[in-house]
């Protein structure tokens, strides 16, 4: 796992234990790496064939987009790769888990019903996949309230894209507490 800060994971006990029931000899570390140390990081994983993929959380997801040698379409579309799979002569292959992970949790939460006015907290690489998994599960609209109103363009961006209206509320309005009307929270 790379990312910034990762030291508070619990990603490496949740794999080994993982690994260790399906019988795999896997060693899943976490290791501190900022964004200007992803493309020396991602040549070494290229190189070294003892790797088999890489898991990536803050501030990688994003980056990470123009370093590898193919991206599955949806995290193409978000722009956005959780996970990077080693294939055949070191090359790299993009994915993003969490719209698929977010989308089972939408289904079982919300029991077949599409979210009325879901509301997303963040506008990174999750908040992202989440817009994702609203857009597949028939969402024609989302609010989303985070700190950096960059990030929020982009997302707001990415949900046109997928055929999503994204509204952007100020993060002040959390001082507050949470808006009124939000059926689901992400």
């Amino acid at each position: 796992m790379l990312g910034a800060p990762v030291d508070h994971s619990l990603s490496p006990v949740l794999h080994a234990a993982a690994y260790a029931e399906l019988g795999l000899a896997v060693t899943y570390t976490a290791i501190h790496c900022d964004a200007p140390d992803l493309p020396a990081m991602v040549q070494r994983v290229r190189s070294d064939p003892d790797w088999v993929g890489l898991s990536l959380t803050m501030p990688l997801k994003t980056v990470a987009v123009d370093l590898l040698d193919e991206v599955d379409p949806t995290a193409a579309a978000i722009g956005a790769v959780n996970t990077v799979v080693v294939g055949e002569a070191g090359r790299l292959h993009g994915y993003n888990t969490d719209v698929v992970g977010i989308g089972v949790a939408l289904s079982r939460v919300m029991r077949g019903a599409v979210p009325g006015q879901p509301l997303i907290l963040g506008a990174g690489g999750t908040a992202r996949a989440a817009v994702a998994a609203v857009a597949a599960a028939g969402c024609p609209h989302v609010a989303v309230v985070a700190r950096r109103p960059e990030a929020v363009a982009e997302v707001v961006r990415i949900g046109a894209r997928l055929g999503v209206e994204v509204t952007a509320l100020p993060w002040e309005l959390l001082a507050t507490g949470l808006p009124a009307g939000p059926d689901l929270v992400i």
